[in-house]
């Protein structure tokens, strides 16, 4: 019985992931796989000039076609990111320097819809 404070950090782990919980939280890298699509999607429009592109037709063009369908989704998205943010209760704590989540229950997911 005498398991080292690395064997049980270790057991830890292994349960946190088992469970799902703290880093392993599937909801919460849900969410961040989201923000990154979202970061890159906008990187993407920023680059897009719709001037250079506007006298191709979209069949002859289809990264203007591409990128007329995510401007088209942008708002969908962001506002998805948004309330999954709020749903989970994702916060910056500036003093921890990352991000917060706080408890979710059946009974506050009924209050953000």
């Amino acid at each position: 019985m005498a398991e080292t404070i690395e064997e049980l950090k270790k057991e830890l782990a292994h349960y946190k992931k088992m469970m799902g919980v703290g880093e392993y939280d599937p909801a919460t890298n849900g969410y961040m796989v989201l923000v990154e699509q979202l970061r890159q999607r906008n990187e993407f429009l920023k680059e897009f000039k719709i001037k250079d592109k506007i006298g191709s037709a979209v069949k002859d063009d289809p990264v203007y076609g591409r990128a007329m369908d995510l401007i088209d989704g942008l708002p969908k998205m962001v506002s998805s990111v948004n309330n999954l943010k709020l749903e989970l209760k994702i916060e910056f704590n500036p003093e921890e320097g990352k991000v917060r989540t706080g408890a979710t229950t059946p009974q506050s997911l009924s209050k953000v819809v």
